[in-house]
């Protein structure tokens, strides 16, 4: 069977929905393999690249901030 290794940039637009026109694309790669029957893979290596992007995408509003204050 063949694979697709997703980066942290496509795994981030689809956790995050933004920005709408790259989620949108990601998710229609995704869809693609599965539509193709191609196995989608996330190397271990880009779980905690995404972790800390989406924090560091959390700290970038005031709200976010507050949130990862009350959560330490």
């Amino acid at each position: 069977m063949k694979s697709f290794g997703l980066d942290t940039s496509i795994v981030l637009r689809l956790l995050v929905g933004a920005p709408e026109d790259q989620a949108k694309s990601a998710l229609e790669l995704v869809e693609d393999c599965y539509q193709k029957q191609v196995a989608v893979r996330v190397s271990d290596l880009v779980i905690p690249a995404v972790n800390i992007s989406f924090l560091i995408l959390q700290c970038s509003t005031k709200e976010g901030v507050l949130f990862m204050v009350q959560t330490l």
